[in-house]
């Protein structure tokens, strides 16, 4: 079976994919307009405006035990007033 598709005028063939970087072949990569993050120096030096000082790990580490406490002694409390509740139902 013959393929009777005519091939595209020159002027409207695909571009030819760039090589990858681990090619054998050592033509230069060709620079693109596309964005890549991460590429080029920031415009502000720094971190941003909404970054605020570093907190103290201290501080994260108070906040979670009083949290933790605070929680275990509402579900003991919790627990006392259901078992009162279902003992005096029965």
């Amino acid at each position: 079976m013959t393929d009777t598709t005519p091939s595209p005028p020159p002027d409207q063939r695909p571009e030819a994919l760039p090589p990858l970087p681990d090619s054998p072949r050592s033509e230069p990569a060709v620079p693109t307009n596309e964005l890549r993050p991460g590429a080029g120096q920031p415009l502000v030096q720094g971190p941003p405006a909404s970054v605020g000082p570093p907190v103290q790990a201290s501080l994260f580490n108070l906040a979670g035990g009083v949290g933790c406490v605070a929680f275990g002694v509402g579900a003991l409390i919790v627990l006392a007033i259901l078992l009162v509740i279902l003992f005096r139902v029965l």
